[in-house]
Formats: structure tokens, C-alpha cells, sequence
């Protein structure tokens, strides 16, 4: 990927970011059950799951935020799966919350219910992703506006001398 294709991804979910829109993942769980197998293959039951992350509330933004400042800086300044490997099983519930927490994006603690399914469903690279949007929601947004509210609208558009 060369440097201006990054540059107009970047542009691109910038508007995302800054009009609030949901981002939506899916993930494709493997169910042991043969019961939960036999309904997905006369197809009662769907094969994939879709994940909604709203703009995080302020409430769930305290909680998550609480959580990241209780990782060590050495595991969060790694890569997502050397921080998985390399952290112990305190950290790794920290991070499975934080994603619980952005997921069902409410007043009420993450159900348990959830917090499995990230468990046992997915990889780190979904882990990866999915904390990438996280923070996407979580960040990128407030810090958009006050740049747009400092320089005006055409921050987006202006060259890169100049931002």
C-alpha cells in the first residue's frame, strides 16, 4: 500500500468519524453444538454474527479508559498479539472488557454472555480489528471536531505542508 492510498483511507473514514457512524463487523462464529449446527444448516439460524460499534457514550468512555490505564504502557505499545501472548490473563479479561464494553455500548455492566463469546469466538486479529475500531470510536472523533472546530471545515482537504 503506497503512502497516498493511506493517506485517502485516512480521508475517507474521517467523515465517518466525524458525522458518528456506526461501524459494523462480522464475525463467523464456530458453534461445537450440534444442535446450533443442525439450525444454521436448514438455516434457522444465521452463520455469522454482526457486531454494531456505535459512537462510544461518555459513560462506557470512562470505563474503557479506566481499563486501558490499568495496562502496563510495555504491553500496550506492542503488537496486539504479542500484547495477547505476552500478557498475563489479568490483562487479557481487561481487554476482552473494554471490547465488551464498546459493544454493547450502554448503562449496564457487559453481560457475561458477551464477554464469552469474544472469549471463545474470536482471534486476535478480529481482537486486533475490533480494538482498532474501538479506538476509532473512542478518540479520533472528539479530537476531529476541535481540530475542525479550530480550523474550519477545509482542514480535511488542506495539503499536507499546511496540516
Amino acid at each position: 500500500m503506497t503512502n497516498q492510498e493511506t493517506v485517502e483511507e485516512t480521508l475517507s473514514k474521517t467523515g465517518d468519524i466525524i458525522t458518528q457512524r456506526t461501524q459494523y463487523y462480522t464475525v463467523y462464529p464456530h458453534y461445537k453444538s450440534w444442535f446450533k449446527r443442525f439450525f444454521i444448516l436448514i438455516r434457522c439460524m444465521s452463520n455469522k454474527v454482526v457486531l454494531a460499534i456505535r459512537p462510544i457514550n461518555v459513560g462506557n468512555m470512562f470505563r474503557i479508559s479506566s481499563k486501558v490505564l490499568l495496562i502496563p504502557d510495555d504491553i500496550t505499545n506492542k503488537d496486539v498479539r504479542e500484547a495477547l501472548f505476552s500478557g498475563s490473563a489479568e490483562h487479557l479479561s481487561k481487554i476482552i472488557y473494554i471490547i465488551a464494553c464498546a459493544i454493547q455500548n450502554d448503562e449496564n455492566e457487559p453481560s457475561e454472555e458477551l464477554k464469552k463469546f469474544i472469549t471463545y469466538q474470536m482471534d486476535y486479529e478480529m481482537i486486533s480489528e475490533i480494538l482498532d475500531i474501538i479506538f476509532t470510536q473512542v478518540g479520533a472523533k472528539g479530537f476531529m471536531k476541535s481540530i475542525i472546530l479550530m480550523k474550519g471545515l477545509n482542514v480535511v482537504s488542506a495539503p499536507e505542508e499546511a496540516a
